[in-house]
């Protein structure tokens, strides 16, 4: 498998390094993450789904090379990464993302009041928390504002469009941290927006989610 040098790095599709959001985080010193490690500069911490095969872990290291040419230092932790996490001492990552919410059927118990609190602990006060919520059914921003928000930070929808002739596809972001010089810088500003969260809603917990609540209804689709 071969590529231009310059590509080899560059993540594409599910959320794009040249979107806003990911401006951002190349710009951070050290940046610490669960994902899309390529152009990370620093240690770095890769959750893999408990269901996913060695042969997979292996050929992702083998065959593609992202990992493999990294100048992060990748640690790779089979299994559920919230489990994961609470067996660990705080970590202190500048940055920690959480990319595991477009699919059909979500992880919830990695959207809830609890696992939030958990993120929290592993954050620098100063950190950035991102959660990727693109996806084609379910609104889950307000969810992650509401939650965040109980853990006092302040939090942006940063959005971006298709790219189809860099085979970039949009994604949805929500950066949330206590950073407000992060963001009040104008590329944030510009390229985000804040999320009302409706008065009805109630904190997603370990015991309580609701997905009718956030189901994005579609004219002529839905029932």
């Amino acid at each position: 498998m071969s590529c231009h040098l310059d590509a080899c790095s560059q993540p594409l599709i599910t959320a794009p390094i040249r979107a806003p959001a990911w401006r951002f985080f190349s710009a951070l010193e050290g940046p610490s993450g669960s994902a899309f490690l390529a152009w990370a500069q620093a240690r770095s911490l890769l959750m893999a789904n408990p269901e996913t095969p060695p042969d997979i872990l292996r050929l992702a290291r083998s065959v593609f090379t992202y990992l493999r040419d990294s100048a992060a230092q990748i640690q790779i932790v089979p299994g559920d990464a919230r489990l994961s996490l609470e067996s660990e001492p705080n970590q202190n990552y500048d940055v920690l993302v959480v990319d595991a919410f477009s699919g059909d059927a979500i992880p919830v118990h990695l959207l809830t009041k609890e696992a939030v609190a958990l993120y929290a602990r592993h954050l620098k006060p100063d950190g950035i928390l991102a959660i990727h919520v693109s996806n084609q059914y379910l609104n889950l921003a307000p969810v992650v504002q509401q939650l965040v928000s109980r853990n006092g930070y302040e939090a942006l929808l940063v959005k971006t469009g298709d790219q189809d002739f860099q085979l970039l596809a949009a994604a949805d972001w929500m950066l949330a941290t206590r950073r407000t010089d992060f963001l009040n810088i104008p590329d944030v500003r510009k390229n985000a927006e804040k999320v009302v969260v409706p008065s009805q809603f109630r904190p997603w917990t370990d015991n309580y989610n609701d997905l009718l609540e956030v189901m994005k209804w579609i004219p002529g689709r839905n029932p």
